[in-house]
């Protein structure tokens, strides 16, 4: 009859080759389990997402409405109204995108966390 410790770690070293036999099997299933890398949005782009919103549009419509009777200083207030609101969503959302990447080049690349052990068998 085998000692304990003996038979515990014969089940480990059985259930560590199981373990990596499944993962082999996913990995050759399903690939690298990694997100592809999108590319950062153009500046252009954060600038035009500012104009996305359901109000920014309701806003343009009053001021096409205004200009229609050539209500011309209502309807540049409304339209410099709706260009001072893009400035600082633009400035927001280009300084979040630096950092973003700024971010992901301090995480640096892959870890290799070694093989971990089931506790508790």
């Amino acid at each position: 009859m085998m000692s304990e410790p003996l038979e515990l770690e014969r089940r480990l070293d059985h259930e560590e080759w199981i373990i990596e036999r499944e993962v082999n099997i996913r990995l050759v299933a399903a690939g690298i389990n990694e997100l592809s890398e999108a590319l950062p949005p153009s500046p252009l782009k954060i600038f035009l997402a500012q104009f996305s919103s359901l109000i920014v549009w309701v806003l343009v419509g009053a001021a096409i409405v205004s200009g229609l009777p050539q209500e011309w200083v209502e309807t540049a207030a409304i339209l410099t109204i709706v260009a001072l609101n893009a400035i600082p969503g633009f400035v927001q959302g280009f300084r979040a995108e630096r950092s973003l990447s700024a971010l992901k080049q301090l995480s640096g690349g892959e870890r290799d966390l070694g093989f971990l052990r089931l506790s508790g068998l």
